[in-house]
């Protein structure tokens, strides 16, 4: 990375240039699609996971391709082990308790994040030697409708401490376009435009294959 803070200015021509941004935000929620899986999982990561592949046979036939996928700090708040398996897929059973009730939606949130890094994690690990470049990238804490699950006190905390949306895409755009973000596949970026460090599960290999085969197993169908 440069010494000067890379700014959109410093973009340059994408012309013969292959990137996937993937990776985006529902929001917090606690429920389930019709197919029964997380929305939230569903969404963020299932999704995202089927389009890439969908477009990997495209994406390899080109020089250094990259896949960039938007991530969360939020994505510490995964369980320990990484993932409660069980509520990816199956009814939900809500609360009606208000504080654990935002837990449940957070620790969804939490879980559809993890799965971004892992993701791209596995990508880089399977791809690289092809020329692929997968980075995940935690925009900061935006100041964006993402809060909108959220109750009064959360809304009004959630907008103090958050950079204005307009510097929302930087790092994204820094990980997509910037020359010398190639020797960061694999890496996890965080505002604005540096290498961060990711939770332990978000490193963790092993975890990675299991979401891996679990997301490939689930949409086999598809």
């Amino acid at each position: 990375m440069s010494q000067k803070q890379w700014t959109v200015d410093d973009m340059v021509s994408m012309k013969g240039k292959t990137v996937v941004i993937t990776g985006a935000n529902t929001g917090i929620g606690y429920v389930a699609c019709k197919d029964g899986y997380d929305f939230t999982f569903g969404v963020n990561v299932l999704g995202h996971f089927h389009l890439t592949n969908l477009l990997l046979p495209a994406l390899l036939v080109v020089p250094t391709p990259r896949v960039i996928n938007i991530t969360s700090l939020g994505h510490r708040g995964a369980p320990w082990n990484g993932f409660y398996w069980n509520t990816l897929k199956g009814p939900k059973k809500d609360t009606w308790i208000p504080f654990l009730k935002d837990f449940q939606r957070f620790q969804c949130y939490a879980q559809s994040k993890l799965g971004n890094i892992l993701h791209a994690n596995e990508l880089a690990r399977r791809y690289g030697d092809k020329g692929l470049i997968a980075i995940s990238v935690h925009p900061g804490v935006i100041d964006s409708e993402l809060k909108r699950e959220l109750d009064f006190v959360a809304q009004w905390i959630y907008g103090m401490i958050g950079y204005p949306a307009t510097l929302g895409a930087v790092t994204q755009l820094y990980a997509a376009n910037a020359p010398e973000a190639e020797v960061y596949s694999g890496k996890y970026l965080v505002p604005l435009a540096r290498v961060g460090t990711s939770s332990m599960n978000a490193r963790d290999q092993p975890l990675a294959i299991k979401m891996w085969r679990w997301c490939e197993n689930e949409l086999k169908d598809f």
